[in-house]
């Protein structure tokens, strides 16, 4: 499911060859506990580093929820298929629904925090 939403932004935007910028990273998926908003973001190298340097930019709490294997097009993707639901830049506000089918992705095909078990 991921790859086919992944594939329909590419489409939208008219960026076939963007599959295959910025491969070989994860998408991360952090919670601010405080106001339960979850950020989406893309990086290439160890997701809690990424966690670490966004402790330090935001007072709230932050959890790593888990991680899916992508790139930036999936990152792009998953921004345009939660668009709805976007609070400010890549955090979002979930509904439950929502919440659970990310936790099936990240336990389908990435991988789950000890945090956020």
């Amino acid at each position: 499911e991921l790859q086919a939403v992944a594939r329909e932004a590419l489409v939208l935007r008219g960026d076939e060859r963007g599959a295959r910028t910025f491969s070989g990273g994860s998408v991360y998926f952090v919670q601010n506990l405080r106001d339960g908003f979850t950020k989406i973001g893309f990086t290439t190298g160890k997701p809690e580093a990424r966690l670490e340097s966004l402790r330090t930019a935001t007072s709230g709490h932050l959890r790593l929820l888990g991680t899916i294997p992508g790139s930036m097009a999936t990152e792009n993707a998953l921004h345009a298929r939660f668009a709805t639901q976007r609070v400010k830049g890549e955090w979002f506000c979930f509904r439950a629904e929502q919440m659970l089918r990310i936790q099936e992705w990240i336990g389908a095909a990435g991988t789950e925090t000890e945090e956020a078990r």
